[in-house]
């Protein structure tokens, strides 16, 4: 086996290990209250498959420095090595895309919705979900189908010398995308499960960035001996020595 096919063969082996390890997560994690069963089931996943496969971050590192070291010191250099760096950054961006969903750390703009109530809020999640990001996830699945199994069947490989097999790689984004999917009903079943009173909010709409900012300023005059009277923070002047 050529060194090419070792580096690609590692990477699927290693990705579909965490992927599968992911299911061990099933059934345990804490939820709030009412979480439909999809959603727990589904978030538990994601989280474990993220927070595991977050460490390729790491290898990415190590890889990166090993081949520094090699190209520079040595004099030694592997196209196969490089194209794997950019293959598992790929698939921790990809997989932690779900995660950031989960937990309501990607990009909002919040200039109109920051001044909205949370069931306002909740509605523009409903919205963003059903006709933003599901049909993006969907349309990149049906056209990454081909995308991917066409170069399944033709063994594609790098057009650099020693370069990776590339139809690996391009599994792996298919399977981002559907991981993505999923957690994108799952967030799309919890606001209509909000909405309807079936669960609690659950922190992703519950403060606009002005109200954090607000009470991350309380917080702070609490820590700095700030006295807080009738829910109003009042500042005391320290004692003289």
């Amino acid at each position: 086996m050529s060194l090419s096919a070792f580096v690609s063969f590692s990477y699927l082996a290693l990705v579909l290990g965490i992927l599968a390890y992911g299911f061990t997560a099933l059934g345990k994690g804490e939820h709030k209250p009412g979480t439909p069963a999809f959603s727990r089931a589904v978030d538990a996943y994601t989280e474990r498959v993220a927070r595991t496969i977050a460490y390729l971050i790491v290898l990415t590192i190590l890889v990166s420095a090993a081949n520094a070291v090699s190209r520079y010191a040595l004099n030694m250099a592997s196209n196969a090595w490089l194209e794997l760096q950019w293959s598992l950054y790929a698939a921790a961006f990809l997989f932690g895309a779900s995660w950031a969903l989960k937990g309501g750390d990607h990009v909002r703009i919040d200039i109109i919705s920051s001044n909205l109530p949370i069931k306002a809020r909740n509605w523009i999640d409903v919205f963003g979900h059903v006709v933003f990001l599901i049909p993006f996830c969907v349309i990149h699945l049906w056209y990454g189908f081909d995308y991917a199994s066409r170069s399944i069947q033709s063994g594609e490989t790098s057009t650099h010398a020693g370069g990776l097999i590339y139809w690996p790689a391009k599994l792996i984004l298919m399977l981002g995308f559907v991981l993505l999917l999923l957690q994108g009903f799952s967030e799309l079943v919890k606001r209509v499960a909000i909405i309807r009173g079936i669960m609690p909010q659950d922190g992703t709409n519950e403060l606009t960035p002005a109200e954090r900012e607000a009470l991350e300023a309380v917080e702070a005059l609490k820590s700095s001996g700030a006295v807080v009277a009738h829910g109003a923070p009042s500042v005391t002047a320290p004692a003289k020595s």
